[in-house]
């Protein structure tokens, strides 16, 4: 069966060693996989170190989650553009 993975000339560069470290690994389990580890890190995690920032101007834990979430939503519309056909 032949790859399905995009080819150098398919892909940015920037993309490529992500594209590798995924071999063997479909994308349905590695979301499920990830969303399973995610959420169990943070459901243990108090609210006042949700807060915790390493440093002034820095992003807190809650700051990093948001922009997560955020990117998730790009990432969907994105998607559905693309199966659309929509040229946005």
């Amino acid at each position: 069966m032949p790859s399905s993975k995009p080819g150098p000339d398919e892909a940015a560069s920037y993309y490529l060693n992500y594209i590798r470290r995924a071999d063997g690994v479909s994308l349905h389990h590695a979301l499920g996989h990830a969303s399973a580890l995610l959420h169990k890190t943070l459901e243990g995690l108090k609210a006042d170190k949700a807060e915790y920032r390493y440093a002034v101007g820095k992003w807190t834990i809650k700051d990093i989650l948001q922009h997560l979430i955020d990117s998730e939503r790009v990432f969907a519309y994105r998607a559905m553009c693309f199966a659309r056909h929509d040229g946005t």
